[in-house]
Parts: C-alpha cells; structure tokens; sequence
C-alpha cells in the first residue's frame, strides 16, 4: 500500500520512497526515513510546482540520500523535455556512502544527472564562469549563515530571470537570518513565492501552510528572480536584517 500523499508523485519516485532501507556503497543500510531527506510537506510541494512551471534545468546543494534529487530527475524523466538535474554534496561518497548516487544509476536515471562532490562555494563559482544557467535551484546544503548566504549569492547569478530559489529549514536561524536580508535588501529583484498554491487540494491544508507561512513557521520559502538588476551599484545602502 502507498503511504499517504504519494498517489500525484512521478511513478519512480513512488517506487523509490516505498523503500525502508536503502544499500550504500559499504553494503551498510541506511533509513529512507533517517531525517536525512527533505519531507514530505516539501516534496509535495516541489512537484506541483514543478508540473506548474516545468523547469528544464534544475540544481540542489546538499544530495544526501537523493530523496529530494530522485523526485526531480524523475519529474524530468515524466516530462521527457530533456532535462537534467544537478546537485552538489562534497560528502556523498564518504559521510552519505554514495546512497543518494547509487539510487540513482538503480533507477537508471544518470544520463540526466550531474554530481560535483565539492564545496558549494567552489561549484557554484565554476558554474558561474561557465556560464550555467538554471530555472530551479533548491539550497539545502550547510546551514550556517555564512554558507547558505555563498549558496544565495551565486544562486542569483545562476538563475534564468523568473527562475525559482528554494530554501529548506526555513526555521533554522542561520537560513532564517538570510531570508531576513532578501527581505530587507533584495526584495526589488526577489519576489516571495506563494507555495500555498502548491500545497493540495485540500482547504485545511492550505489554510494550515498560509498561517504557518505567516508566522514564518514553514520549512520551505521560495523566491522568483524578477531580472538581473541584483547587480547594484556599490554605493547601495544596507538595511538592517
């Protein structure tokens, strides 16, 4: 039997989630459920907005297990548009025992994918000299301030205009205290996202996401780029955050 809200998830990723264990490298388990994962709140709502918007390229700092990267690669392998997943984790092969890889050449889904095991602040800037670009970019790697304010700054440069930014553990007071400074600093060019929209079809649920939201009690808060004007002049004032 499915567990609860999985029925509008891609077939894969079903088949995927329904596991209670999955095989590491070193033959060790490790627990679907270990915490390791984004939730299943978040899941939810990063497929519907997925079929909303449809993004071709997507990219996530921090794979871990690759619960949240196998829902996207196999969104992108429903769609079939040619789009690819990349995700970025220095410790997928040592501290993560390469769960997250091997899930996904199990499930046949590495002719989308792309793994850098290296530090964000290293990945992001080759990609920015590369002159990547992406539609959707989900920062859940280090929470500390300093490196989830590194993920933001090159993750502005990375994103197509109207592109999305997702922020996981929203709570935690170091991502907190980063969405302070997009509200108090970038709200010009970064447009907060309404994810109750993508919440389901259910009333109570909604209405339960909106507050929680409100009160900044959500786990996940997105943002679309409105243009490349978050290149400023020197001289900007800083607002307090």
């Amino acid at each position: 039997m499915l567990k609860p809200n999985l029925y509008d998830l891609p077939e894969i990723f079903r088949d995927f989630y329904q596991q209670d264990n999955l095989v590491g490298a070193s033959g060790q388990l490790h627990g679907l459920g270990s915490g390791s994962g984004s939730t299943l709140n978040n899941l939810l709502i990063i497929n519907s907005l997925f079929h909303d918007r449809i993004p071709l390229r997507t990219l996530e700092i921090g794979f871990c297990h690759g619960v949240s990267g196998l829902l996207l690669l196999s969104l992108h392998e429903l769609y079939d548009k040619g789009g690819t997943h990349h995700a970025i984790d220095p410790f997928q092969s040592t501290a993560w025992d390469s769960v997250g890889k091997l899930q996904v050449n199990h499930w046949n889904l590495d002719n989308r994918f792309t793994l850098y095991e290296d530090f964000s602040c290293h990945v992001l800037s080759k990609l920015c000299l590369e002159k990547k670009k992406y539609d959707l970019i989900y920062i859940d790697g280090s929470h500390l301030f300093e490196d989830v304010f590194v993920d933001l700054y090159y993750s502005l440069r990375l994103l197509e205009d109207g592109g999305v930014v997702l922020f996981d553990d929203s709570t935690d007071p170091h991502v907190a205290k980063v969405l302070t400074f997009i509200e108090s600093n970038y709200d010009e060019f970064l447009k907060p996202l309404d994810l109750v929209k993508y919440r389901g079809n259910r009333i109570f649920d909604k209405i339960k996401y909106k507050a929680a939201a409100k009160l900044k009690f959500s786990q996940l808060t997105g943002y679309e780029k409105q243009s490349d004007k978050y290149l400023r002049d020197w001289r900007v004032k800083l607002e307090r955050f």
